[in-house]
C-alpha cells in the first residue's frame, strides 16, 4: 500500500537523522519524545490500570512514574536502533556492560543448540550485537512489523549490527516450526520470554 511505503520514506528520513546525532544524543532525545507523548495515548491507560491491580501498594504518582519510564525506555530503544552496529562492550559508554561473560564464552566453544532467552529490559536489541561480539550465531524470535517496508528496514539495522545475514523466525506456528528445526540442527536461538502473542 502507498501508506506503507510513505511510512517506511519517514522512517528512513528519521534513521538517516538519528545516525547523523550519534547514540547518546538519539538516545536522549528518543527518551525525552517518548515519555512526553506517549502518557497521554491511550494504550497508557491500560498499563496504569494494569498496575493499579498487579501492584496496589502504589498510589497514583508512581504509578505514572512507573508509565513515564517505560515510555522512556522505549523511545530510547527505539532511537538507539539505528546506532546498534555502534554500539560495542564498554564500561565507559555508550555501548554494552557484562559483568560476567563466562557463559558465553563456554557458549562459544561448544556444540549443540542453545536457547538465549531476555526480556524487554534496557535495550532489548542489544542482543544482537552482544552475540555477535563474542562470536556467537544466534537466531532470533522476532514479531515482524505489520508494515511489510518498516520490517525490512528494521531487519537491515539489525544485519548491519552483527555485521552478517540473521535467520529470523516471525513469532507465529510457521516461525515455531522453523525454529524447532533449527535447534535440531544444532542451532542457537534468542527470545524475548515475556511477549504475549494470542
Amino acid at each position: 500500500r502507498w501508506q506503507d511505503h510513505l511510512q517506511a520514506a519517514a522512517l528512513r528520513v528519521c534513521v538517516g537523522l538519528l545516525r547523523r546525532l550519534g547514540p547518546v544524543t538519539s538516545s536522549n532525545l528518543g527518551g525525552a519524545v517518548a515519555r512526553t507523548v506517549g502518557p497521554w495515548l491511550p494504550v497508557s491507560r491500560v498499563a496504569l490500570d494494569n498496575l493499579a491491580f498487579a501492584m496496589p501498594e502504589l498510589d497514583a504518582a508512581s504509578r505514572r512514574r512507573v508509565v513515564r519510564g517505560v515510555w522512556d525506555n522505549l523511545g530510547r530503544t527505539a532511537a538507539e536502533l539505528p546506532h546498534l552496529r555502534d554500539l560495542h562492550r564498554t564500561i565507559a559508554g555508550p555501548g554494552w556492560e557484562c559483568a560476567d561473560d563466562s557463559t558465553l564464552v563456554a557458549l562459544k566453544a561448544q556444540q549443540g543448540p542453545a536457547v538465549l532467552f531476555t526480556g524487554h529490559l534496557a535495550n532489548w536489541e542489544i542482543g544482537f550485537p552482544v552475540a555477535a561480539a563474542f562470536g556467537l550465531d544466534v537466531s532470533w524470535f522476532y514479531r515482524p512489523a505489520t508494515n511489510e517496508v518498516a520490517d525490512r528496514l528494521v531487519q537491515s539495522l539489525r544485519r548491519d549490527a552483527v555485521g552478517a545475514d540473521l535467520n529470523m523466525f516471525a513469532k507465529g506456528r510457521a516461525g515455531a516450526v522453523g525454529a524447532m528445526k533449527h535447534l535440531r540442527s544444532g542451532g542457537r536461538l534468542g527470545m524475548l520470554v515475556d511477549q504475549k502473542l494470542n
